[in-house]
């Protein structure tokens, strides 16, 4: 045949979509552990239309049936979850199959992040640094409340704009103008915001916090949910508190389970007082 060779993988094995599943469940950020099959599909490597990414959902439901798999339906769309018997048998499969999974859809964004990031670093430090100095000019001259300048950094869509607002933000009150520029909805500064809460402190963690509720789209929602599982408990206190201000669906039930499972006994007893519980 003088044609291009097939390279369609085979079908993944039912150990291999189960423990797929497990990962994809384990990483989701929201309102529950379930998952669509697409994701199941990303956590595989399969390309989308490849004949071996349509053969996920007939193992979905093979394993529905056997009964190591639950399957229901968020807003119209089936999505899967492991049951108890699921659970165990991935257990007792993990280190067979778990390393023949390729690396997760997460970890494969925050490694180009990495990349990209230590390819910019000249230029975004140089960049930060102007901004920053245009900052402090506004607030030395007593423009922080109402210069059309603020709300030019606000409209900015990018790193080193956010770094800037952060850091007037934690150093001005919170009806300031650059409260409410940094709380400007934009990827950059959804991003930014997330990534500043991995090492902030109780104050920078409530005015952050405050930035993503009062941004409140889908992104700034699944940024706090995702700064419950971070390892800064003055992070996952702020969260816990600005998710359940804002009533976000999903977020009585993941705060109730940190008052009972977060491994520091403060934001245990903090999610307690919220009276979730």
């Amino acid at each position: 045949m003088s044609g291009a060779q097939r390279t369609d993988r085979p079908p993944p094995s039912r150990e291999l979509v189960l423990t797929a599943l497990a990962r994809a469940c384990l990483h989701r950020i929201g309102a529950g552990p379930a998952v669509p099959v697409a994701a199941v599909v990303e956590h595989l490597g399969l390309p989308r239309r490849s004949a071996a990414a349509r053969s996920v959902r007939a193992r979905l439901d093979d394993l529905t049936r056997e009964g190591t798999v639950a399957i229901s339906r968020r807003r119209g769309r089936a999505v899967w979850e492991l049951t108890d018997a699921g659970r165990l048998s991935v257990a007792e499969q993990r280190h067979a199959y778990t390393a023949a999974l390729p690396e997760s859809p997460q970890h494969r964004a925050w490694r180009r992040a990495r990349i990209m990031a230590t390819l910019e670093l000249p230029r975004f430090r140089a960049s930060l640094a102007a901004d920053l100095d245009e900052a402090g000019r506004l607030l030395d001259a007593g423009e922080a409340s109402g210069s059309d300048a603020w709300l030019e950094l606000g409209e900015r869509d990018d790193r080193e704009a956010s770094l800037a607002l952060i850091a007037v933000a934690l150093d001005t009150a919170p009806t300031d103008r650059a409260h409410f520029a940094l709380s400007r909805p934009s990827p950059a500064r959804i991003a930014t915001i997330g990534e500043e809460l991995q090492t902030a402190n109780e104050h920078a963690a409530s005015v952050l916090a405050a930035a993503l509720a009062r941004i409140g789209d889908a992104a700034a929602t699944a940024a706090l949910f995702d700064a419950l599982t971070i390892d800064n408990p003055a992070a996952r206190r702020s969260a816990a508190s600005s998710l359940v201000a804002m009533s976000a669906d999903g977020a009585r039930p993941a705060v109730a389970k940190l008052a009972t499972e977060d491994p520091d006994p403060d934001v245990r007893r903090f999610c307690v007082a919220l009276g979730i519980t």
